[in-house]
Formats: structure tokens, C-alpha cells, sequence
């Protein structure tokens, strides 16, 4: 069973240097080429830089990333990432037998409960197919045979969107993010965990089952619109991504109920996530620090995201 992937594979469709001497490379005017990134100063002049990650990609072509965000990479002495995601599987793939058994029951129901306890008949039936369908491809003759069942509505959706999105010929395997964090290990650059896999796993667990089966059956009628968002995320157009995000996050629905456990999904992705990211930011620049900050590219966006939020504190963000 694959474990959850990162927050805001599960949230959204978007699914965001060489500056010792005073002076950038010559490329610097290609910013605009490639995929956003922002510089940011404090009141000293002291430079970090906000980068959008995707956390997941076709293949590893779109590596390495144009010239200035490399450069903007190599000027840092830091890397902050959501979590360390590569660190977080070696610990896994370490676990003992009662280890895996303690993490796997944070998604399972107490008192022999079942998934079909909390979702419409017609959207188990419709999940499960889609599983089986899933199962038979990949040369599982038998197909779903409610192995899964146990799981909740969180892990579901984690399962299904991984399904949905390999169908599409994306994997985390290629996300920014790990492309990154692999370059820190490589060249002995410090690796910073904005979160932690147990903070995303709580949050996610927080979330009423009204909203992941709002997102399941979303998830089972429309196509998850990656490619499309996927371009915009390789032109930067962020003008674009930026309208998406806030179409989404201000939808709003019919059944009160619903609109309650939206708003509070809202708040506990999104709004306490950017101001804990941009908390973070502020904290390491004023330790002294040169942090390549690489987290959703959605948290970069919208009145409450982390260049917002940076601005209002005072730091200029911007980019040329």
C-alpha cells in the first residue's frame, strides 16, 4: 500500500544563486523562462529565494531547470523543504513489522468500521471499480477484493489520486521538490523541514469526510486538468495559476454542511500552512541564512500566500 504523498498532491491541481559578490549571472534576465521563482530580500539586503515546487512530473526532462534557477540554487547554503521526503521513506522502508502496523492504523477505522460506513453506497461501488479497474491493468488477474476497505476516507482519496495521476503519466518520482532534495545530498547543502510528515498526516486526518467524498466524486467525474495546469506551471504563468487557485478556494456550495467543512479544509491547508511557510522564512533570513525555499507552488499565490504574506512583513519580493 503506497503511503500518503505530499499535502498538496492530495489538495490542489498545481497539483514555485549567484549572488556573493553583488552581481547575477547573466541569465538572470531569463527568469520568465521556466518555471516561477521569486527573490527575496530583507531590510539589509540579505537574498533568499521562493521557488514553486510541482510535486509531480511526466519524467526528468524538465531537469535540470534553466540556468538562473540553478544558479539560484548553488548561491544558497540552504534548501527548506514541506518535509524531507526522501528521509521519510529511508525511515519507512526501516520500519519493523509492529512499526508499519502502528503508522497503518492512523488510516484505518476503529471497531471493525469500514469505509462503506462513511461514504454513499454509489460512490463505494464507483471507488472500488476504479481500484479494480486499476488492479487489472497493472496484471492483478483477481482484481479488488476489498483489501482496501479498512482504510478511510483520507487514504482513499491519497489512493485514488495516485491511481488518476499515474494514469496520466505523472509520478512524484520526478517532483521539484525531490529533484531538489537529491541536489542537497549530493553537494552537502543543509535541508530544512518547514512541516513533517507527521504534521501533513495529522492535518490531513483533521479533514471532515465530507470533503474527501466532495474531492472523490470530483475526482471520479472530471479528468484531475494536470496537463493543463502543468503547462501553466512550466510557462510561470502565474497570473493564471493564480486565478485557478482562487476560483476553488472561493467555490461555493449548496449544502451548508458542505460549505463548513470547505472553509475549514481552506483554513487548515492553505491559511495556517502560508503563514507557518512564511514564519519560517522570515525566521532562517534573520539567522543569517541563504534558504532556496521550495514548497506548493499554490502556498506562493493568493492574498493569504507566502509573497503576500512576506510583503506585509516589511521584505521585498519580486521578480525580473
Amino acid at each position: 500500500m503506497k503511503k500518503f504523498i505530499s499535502a498538496l498532491t492530495a489538495a490542489s491541481l498545481f497539483i514555485s544563486a549567484l549572488f556573493l559578490q553583488g552581481c547575477l549571472p547573466a541569465s538572470y534576465s531569463q527568469t520568465r523562462r521556466g518555471p516561477a521563482m521569486w527573490i527575496v530580500e530583507d531590510k539589509n539586503g540579505a537574498r533568499s529565494y521562493l521557488f514553486g515546487s510541482q510535486h509531480v512530473n511526466k519524467s526528468g526532462d524538465v531537469f535540470p531547470l534553466p540556468d538562473v534557477i540553478e544558479d539560484a540554487f548553488l548561491y544558497c547554503d540552504a534548501l527548506a523543504v514541506e518535509y524531507d521526503i526522501i528521509a521519510e521513506e529511508e525511515r519507512q522502508a526501516a520500519f519493523s513489522e509492529q512499526e508499519r502496523l502502528e503508522y497503518e492504523a492512523s488510516f484505518t477505522y476503529p471497531d471493525g468500521q469500514t469505509v462503506k460506513d462513511h461514504v454513499p453506497e454509489k460512490l463505494y461501488e464507483k471507488m472500488s471499480a476504479y481500484v479494480n479497474a486499476a488492479m487489472i491493468r497493472s496484471g492483478v488477474e483477481e482484481g479488488y477484493r476489498g483489501e482496501y476497505d479498512k482504510y478511510n476516507t483520507a487514504m482513499w482519496y491519497s489512493l485514488l489520486e495516485s491511481i488518476q495521476t499515474a494514469s496520466e503519466g505523472y509520478s512524484v518520482e520526478y517532483g521539484v521538490d525531490r529533484y531538489f532534495l537529491n541536489k542537497a545530498r549530493g553537494s552537502g547543502v543543509q535541508i530544512l523541514e518547514v512541516e513533517s510528515d507527521a504534521d501533513q498526516l495529522r492535518m490531513l486526518l483533521e479533514i471532515d469526510d465530507a470533503v474527501y467524498i466532495h474531492m472523490i466524486e470530483s475526482m471520479l467525474t472530471y479528468s484531475s486538468g494536470l496537463a493543463y495546469s502543468d503547462m501553466l506551471y512550466q510557462s510561470g504563468d502565474v497570473a493564471s495559476l493564480e486565478r485557478a487557485l482562487k476560483a476553488s478556494r472561493t467555490q461555493k456550495y449548496t449544502d451548508e454542511a458542505l460549505q463548513a467543512a470547505m472553509e475549514e479544509y481552506d483554513r487548515l491547508m492553505f491559511t495556517e500552512r502560508n503563514a507557518l511557510m512564511a514564519d519560517s522564512l522570515m525566521k532562517y533570513m534573520s539567522e543569517g541564512r541563504r534558504v532556496f525555499f521550495v514548497v506548493g507552488c499554490a502556498h506562493m499565490l493568493g492574498d493569504d500566500g507566502i509573497v503576500a504574506l512576506l510583503r506585509e512583513n516589511g521584505y521585498k519580493v519580486y521578480r525580473k
